[in-house]
């Protein structure tokens, strides 16, 4: 059977090159164009992956792909994808095109999105899921040392990725298990109104495979909201916040920030107010709260709360 040949039109970004690395590693016939490749671009010549350094509606004709990729800065004036159009080759924006990616996955998937944190959340699941010995394959937005890059490939039960909200990419996703990290006005050059990001998440949540799960922050408006939104949906619903506030089945207490250094007891408020003690190699409240969203979503999926907490003790950051 001849392999699928992939074009991806902005190969070198962050999100495209993990998902032309994904489909080398599938027997892919994988190509892309950027005007500015960098690093993961080449990385992904050292894989295999034919890569153009400019845009041309020759690279299509030359390669002649079954699909192209495009990233959402691509316009309908790029010649590739107007070539594409008119070759009536199947054209997919990034996120829909991981959308069917992660369809395609036989396992749990778990999608983080959230105003703020979600890079850092999914790493942290991403290395307790490791830790607990899971083997997931994780796609993070940003270059993370331990994955030597920006896609952990594994052969686990377990898909996490980022779920990004801008251009509404995160309605083409459809996990499991989804975090929510915050919702704050973000993108109202898309959502137009404070009021239309909120829905926006709540879209997102609706969409959640039947029985999945929802892990968010507890207390806010608009996470409430949201939350609502998702019970409505049939979605099981955990909550993390700061104890001092009541609020949350995972919950930080106690939180210390020295010497780059942040350290909390974390009290699970589902298992009778059981209390761990956390030290984390990250600096920051809001880095106790990315922490909680991942805690809670690798105990929903059935990870102990004890290795959980193990795993993000030597987590560096992003």
């Amino acid at each position: 059977m001849t392999p699928e040949r992939v074009h991806f039109i902005g190969i070198g970004g962050v999100g495209m090159s993990a998902l032309a690395q994904m489909d080398l590693a599938r027997g892919a016939q994988v190509s892309g164009s950027d005007s500015n490749p960098g690093p993961l671009a080449e990385r992904l010549r050292t894989l295999g992956a034919l890569v153009f350094a400019n845009h041309s509606a020759d690279h299509i004709r030359c390669v002649n792909p079954d699909l192209v990729v495009y990233t959402d800065a691509v316009t309908d004036e790029n010649p590739e994808l107007a070539e594409a159009k008119r070759a009536r080759i199947p054209v997919f924006r990034r996120a829909e095109y991981l959308g069917r990616r992660m369809e395609e996955f036989a396992g749990i998937r778990i999608g983080v999105a959230g105003t703020h944190g979600k890079t850092t959340t999914t790493a942290m699941l991403g290395d307790i899921l490791v830790y607990a010995q899971h083997d997931p394959t994780v796609l993070v937005g940003g270059e993370y040392g331990p994955y030597g890059g920006n896609l952990r490939l594994g052969n686990g039960p377990f898909f996490v990725t980022e779920a990004c909200e801008a251009f509404r990419s995160f309605h083409y996703l459809h996990p499991d298990v989804a975090i929510v990290t915050n919702i704050e006005p973000d993108h109202l050059d898309c959502y137009g109104t404070p009021e239309g990001v909120v829905e926006g998440f709540a879209t997102f949540v609706r969409g959640i495979r039947p029985g999945g799960i929802l892990v968010i922050r507890a207390g806010g408006k608009a996470e409430q909201r949201v939350i609502e939104a998702a019970k409505a949906a049939g979605v099981q619903v955990w909550t993390f916040g700061w104890a001092q506030e009541g609020l949350g089945d995972v919950r930080a207490d106690n939180t210390r920030v020295y010497e780059g250094l942040t350290a909390c007891d974390v009290v699970l408020a589902r298992d009778n107010g059981q209390t761990i003690p956390m030290q984390l190699q990250v600096a920051g409240s809001h880095n106790v709260l990315n922490a909680l969203a991942a805690i809670g979503a690798a105990m929903a999926m059935g990870v102990e709360h004890s290795v959980a907490v193990a795993s993000l003790e030597s987590f560096r950051g992003v």
